[in-house]
């Protein structure tokens, strides 16, 4: 099997292989390519926040944190089955159950229009079948 990156530029792919993965990132990663196929990567790693609702988790080092998008996947309802499936199958933080790995939002916040998933991960986080 091979594992692939698609970046929406290469600002964003430096920005994807700039700072080591959390380990917990790359097994999500592969999780979700072996389900749903490559996705284009639209932000990665953050030196500094970029609107005022930033968390800070693109900025931690190892990388915790993407936003992506299938672009081959359009329907919205398809989209929210796939935000849905993938946090019925991982948990963020079993110490903080409110949280998930999988969040599908709009990217307006960035001046854009539009919609991404926003993938996260923590030290703790799991597959379902393993916790």
């Amino acid at each position: 099997m091979s594992i692939q990156t698609n970046c929406v530029n290469t600002r964003i792919f430096r920005n994807t292989v700039k700072v080591p993965w959390h380990p917990n990132l790359v097994e999500l990663y592969i999780y979700c390519e072996e389900k749903y196929g490559v996705p284009e990567v639209q932000s990665a790693h953050r030196d500094e926040k970029v609107h005022s609702n930033d968390s800070g988790i693109h900025r931690v080092i190892p990388l915790r944190a993407l936003d992506w998008l299938w672009t081959h996947i359009t329907d919205i309802g398809i989209c929210q089955a796939i935000e849905s499936s993938v946090n019925s199958e991982w948990v963020y933080d079993p110490q903080r159950t409110h949280l998930s790995v999988c969040k599908w939002h709009t990217v307006n916040p960035l001046g854009r229009t539009g919609w991404h998933f926003h993938i996260q991960v923590h030290d703790r986080t799991v597959r379902k079948k393993e916790a």
